[in-house]
């Protein structure tokens, strides 16, 4: 099992609070600047001779809806208060989908994620993420859903029928529909940095907010995955209750976690606030190697 250095040098400004870098199945997406220029490169993990880049203004990546990345403009992107210029941009045909130039105006520092739902809520209005138009009717899930026993804020989404909760005690739940808990983890010696979770997701809470990058944890449907007190990557699986620790190879540089899709993790590896690296981690290495109960 190794860390693979994607991307290496400054970090943008705001780096752990506004969304730069992402998965999207085998891509990387990285909202740079390059020479005083911005632009979106997007590099295929599975054959690096697949490297392209799109001169843009963004510097925000929103999310993802089907074969798009969704990136807009943040006019502060320390405090989240001003988006403009939304873009959809389908990355396997090369193709702007559609452009909004709303200014959108919301709660300090929240930024919703987008869900595969087919809208996108930001302040008092709803964006339909196939044309890019503006609505205001739209009910979104989990308005009205029922967690109990779990307290509302603990819900951070769902993968398919399973329902996953992340509780102040650092144990993420997983239940049904009927909110019947099937699975329970504490994740112990945990290096906590910011008190939440995210995962490969098809619909997150609307109470999961896009105002930080780093992750205490990292979901898909197979794995759970974190970084321990002596800053290695611990992956447990929910196929086999198997623990493995990955260590990490350099302990110079600090990891805390990205993001997660079905193959690969995202983990940043800071030097210092201000530089570092991006490394991704292939799940699939995982699966031969062995582990303890």
């Amino acid at each position: 099992m190794s860390l693979k250095v994607v991307w290496k040098g400054s970090f943008p400004s705001y780096w752990d609070i506004s969304r730069w870098a992402a998965l999207r199945g085998e891509y990387l997406f990285l909202l740079i600047k390059n020479s005083g220029h911005r632009k979106l490169l997007i590099q295929s993990l599975a054959d690096k001779r697949y490297s392209f880049d799109i001169p843009t203004s963004a510097n925000v990546i929103l999310g993802f809806y089907k074969d798009s990345i969704i990136i807009g403009r943040l006019q502060d992107a320390r405090s989240h208060i001003n988006l403009t210029n939304l873009v959809a941009y389908n990355f396997l045909n090369k193709e702007l989908q559609w452009r909004t130039k709303g200014n959108f105006l919301y709660e300090k520092y929240k930024i919703p994620y987008i869900n595969q739902e087919g809208y996108f809520k930001v302040g008092k209005d709803f964006i339909n993420l196939e044309t890019g138009k503006i609505t205001t009717d739209v009910k979104l899930y989990g308005s009205e859903i029922n967690l109990s026993p779990f307290k509302k804020n603990w819900f951070k989404g769902s993968i398919g029928n399973t329902l996953y909760f992340f509780d102040q005690n650092q144990s993420i739940y997983l239940t049904d529909n009927q909110i019947n808990i099937m699975k329970s983890l504490r994740l112990e010696n945990l290096k906590k940095v910011s008190n939440t979770i995210d995962g490969d997701f098809s619909i997150r809470s609307n109470n999961l907010l896009q105002n930080t990058n780093l992750m205490d944890a990292l979901i898909n449907k197979d794995k759970i995955v974190w970084v321990n007190n002596e800053n290695n990557l611990v992956i447990y699986s929910l196929k086999d209750s198997l623990t493995r620790i990955l260590t990490n190879p350099n302990k110079a540089y600090d990891l805390c976690l990205g993001s997660i899709n079905e193959k690969y993790i995202l983990i940043y590896g800071i030097k210092n606030y201000n530089a570092g690296s991006l490394l991704v981690f292939d799940l699939e290495d995982t699966n031969e190697s062995k582990g303890k109960k």
